[in-house]
């Protein structure tokens, strides 16, 4: 380039939000989960089709994501039987921000189904929840119209959390909110 030439650079171009679509039968985009949650980006949205997947799944270092099922009777993930729980939320040090789950149901294990830790604006909706939901500093946690019960000890334990329950229904744990 000669002197006093100039250099247009390009604007970077957005990245449209994306679905990102997972099946067990690899009709997807992916069959694993995590590998899906993973690759999205900030607005993606992880699909679920159909299926009962032994699979743990940890959302940590994402922003504005969504991990929805194709409905709670069609999606149900049940864990691998190697640590315990199911599904996590943020983890030390890297949480997790403005997060959306919905629409499947969650199977505990090692007494834990859900595992919200360190983060903010998290959303889950539309669960069912076989074990005890755990929030450990979570700001902006929402959980509504969800079905929480079957844990030997309590149903909703927050810890140095700040989260609104609306329209849930909590039963079968020795307590219900902690």
């Amino acid at each position: 380039m000669s002197a006093g030439a100039f250099a247009w650079a390009e604007p970077p171009v957005a990245q449209a939000p994306r679905t990102i679509t997972v099946a067990l039968d690899g009709s997807g985009d992916f069959s694993s989960i995590q590998e899906a949650v993973d690759s999205a980006k900030k607005g993606d949205t992880v699909f679920l089709k159909p299926g009962r997947y032994q699979q743990d799944v940890t959302v940590h270092s994402k922003d504005q994501i969504k991990l929805v099922g194709a409905g709670r009777d069609k999606v149900t993930l049940l864990g691998r039987e190697t640590i315990v729980g199911v599904l996590h939320v943020g983890k030390w040090p890297n949480g997790a921000t403005n997060i959306e789950i919905s629409d499947m149901t969650i199977n505990e294990h090692g007494g834990h189904a859900v595992g919200l830790f360190n983060g903010k604006g998290v959303l889950l909706k539309r669960l069912t929840i076989n074990g005890m939901l755990f929030s450990q500093q979570v700001e902006d946690a929402r959980i509504e119209d969800c079905t929480i019960g079957g844990s030997e000890t309590t149903g909703v334990q927050f810890a140095d959390s700040q989260a609104v329950l609306v329209g849930n229904f909590i039963h079968n744990n020795d307590h219900g909110v902690n």
